[in-house]
């Protein structure tokens, strides 16, 4: 696919998507007056942009605690002859939004969102089991210091793919009936590209466009939909090359130390994970850099400001599998007949 060439206006509207879709009955007609052209062109314009990638989505960007998902990096060691079937198997899993081989003893490795009928032990242990993997660890975020992609692990929350850093707020649960989540999977589709949008999704939940915008407006206000907006692709000139290192730290100076790092500006991600004799590591952190090797002078300036800690470059050898995850995907039921009833596991 190749990349549009993109003038002022093709700019100012990419900006206001992914800012903010307006919730109006012509949503391409308040756009076209805010960048001064006609409702067609700005139709044809978000067309065309669509078609070569410089939009991926329009549709709306939840907030997957507030939807009782549960999120964590799932780690596997898997006998290396067996890797790629295994991925393979893993990548399956509907709640699975990336899937990569790594350079460690726990060679494979997924961001794992678990819907709230379900439990995060219960669903790693069904796949250990289907992926006959020698040993899992399972490693929710326990503290977010510095919220920001975590690019290189593939986010928790389809956050690479939707530009959505994870957040460091807890929100309540929000109680969902069948009906909210009807919506939600019809606002995790792509916005149809005509005059009246709303009308056609409003018509498929057998809805009116005035109570999907209220809809809209009250899970926004209740923190469940972070907003409506375009998912635009990443900015390929001028992008900070993301390095993971994980820590091993004591645990009476991971808070302290996580909020030292959380200082340093080159430092866009610091998370603490839960540790256990296979794992003594309970800082990850994204290093941004310009160059592949500038994590490096990072590493030094961190280590004189903390001290000498043991760390490791923490890396992908090869992606399987890099998505956005689907909430509330019809497809999980599938998933569980194929592999066993829940009340088999």
């Amino acid at each position: 696919m190749t990349s549009p060439t993109l003038d002022p206006v093709d700019r100012m509207l990419l900006e206001e998507l992914e800012r903010h879709l307006p919730l109006d009955h012509r949503p391409f007609e308040v756009l076209a007056e805010k960048v001064t052209i006609s409702e067609q062109d700005c139709l044809e314009r978000v067309i065309r942009l669509k078609a070569h990638g410089a939009i991926r989505r329009i549709g709306g960007l939840f907030d997957a605690g507030a939807l009782g998902y549960h999120e964590a990096l799932l780690a596997m060691r898997v006998p290396s002859g067996r890797l790629d079937d295994a991925a393979a198997v893993l990548a399956r899993y509907p709640g699975a939004s990336s899937v990569q081989a790594r350079n460690d003893p726990f060679n494979l490795w997924c961001a794992l969102a678990v819907p709230p009928v379900d439990g995060l032990e219960q669903v790693a242990r069904t796949l250990e089991t289907l992926l006959k993997a020698e040993e899992t660890i399972v490693l929710p975020p326990l503290r977010v210091y510095k919220a920001g992609t975590d690019l290189d692990l593939g986010g928790l929350d389809g956050a690479v793919e939707d530009g959505e850093p994870p957040t460091s707020r807890v929100l309540p649960r929000f109680a969902l009936s069948e009906a909210d989540i009807r919506v939600i999977r019809l606002l995790q589709e792509d916005l149809p590209l005509l005059e009246l949008p709303f009308a056609v999704w409003a018509e498929q939940i057998e809805s009116t466009e005035d109570e999907l915008f209220a809809w809209i407006k009250r899970m926004e206000h209740v923190g469940v939909l972070r907003r409506m907006a375009a998912i635009l692709p990443p900015r390929p000139s001028g992008r900070p090359i993301t390095t993971t290192l994980v820590w091993q730290i004591p645990g009476e100076r991971v808070d302290m130390i996580g909020a030292q790092m959380a200082l340093i500006r080159e430092v866009g991600y610091c998370c603490q994970r839960p540790v256990g004799p296979a794992w003594p590591y309970p800082l990850f952190t994204g290093i941004q850099t310009e160059t592949e090797t500038g994590w490096m002078e990072v590493v030094q300036r961190i280590q004189e400001r903390i001290g000498p800690y043991p760390h490791k470059h923490f890396f992908s050898l090869k992606t399987y599998k890099k998505s956005r995850v689907t909430y509330f995907d019809p497809f999980l039921e599938t998933w569980w007949r194929e592999v066993g009833s829940r009340a088999e596991v």
